[in-house]
């Protein structure tokens, strides 16, 4: 039996209007996946999950982001699965790998008949780059909406999280020594 995903096309209503101000910054060429997993690590790493239910329930229709998943994810497949299970694993890293990596980090529609929202890894991955929104906007428009102030706003996160109490550092690091 081949692993194939049924993919669904994502619309983003939960924080819309922000996310569009962030999305101006990173002029991706449809590669939106990418800023996707950023903000997806951002909701982990601050532990800021947003359930798809409310972004359901959103009424920023004006502002709303419609995203084409299954042209996107035929296109880079293997990126976008190992974005959905890296998020997957760093959200379950207390349980067993056994049944982290088949059961959930890799889980796909094929397997078991769920709808592809239905899916943890892809539940966990969309959740946390909801909750990564406001995060990255907060660290961007610190200052204001000018690119030079928005890039030392950047510069300034990245530089402070090369230090080696970085959280993201000490889960690794916890990881490994384990």
């Amino acid at each position: 039996m081949s692993r194939i995903n049924n993919v669904q096309d994502f619309r983003l209503k939960y924080n819309s209007k922000k996310y569009k101000e962030i999305e101006k910054r990173f002029e991706q060429d449809n590669k939106f996946h990418s800023l996707h997993f950023l903000l997806s690590l951002l909701g982990v790493i601050n532990k800021k999950r947003v359930t798809l239910e409310v972004n359901k329930a959103a009424d920023d229709t004006e502002y709303s982001r419609e995203f084409s998943l299954r042209t996107t994810y035929d296109k880079y497949r293997t990126e976008m699965d190992s974005y959905y299970a890296l998020i997957t694993i760093l959200d379950n890293l207390d349980k067993q790998y056994d049944e982290v990596i088949p059961e959930m980090a890799f889980e796909v529609t094929s397997t078991n008949d769920k709808k592809f929202y239905e899916l943890t890894n892809i539940i966990t991955f969309y959740e946390y780059m909801l909750g990564g929104i406001d995060i990255l906007y907060d660290i961007m428009f610190v200052y204001d909406d000018k690119n030079v102030n928005v890039a030392d706003a950047i510069q300034e996160v990245l530089e402070s999280s090369l230090s080696p109490n970085e959280k993201m550092n000490d889960i690794l690091i916890e990881e490994i020594l384990d």
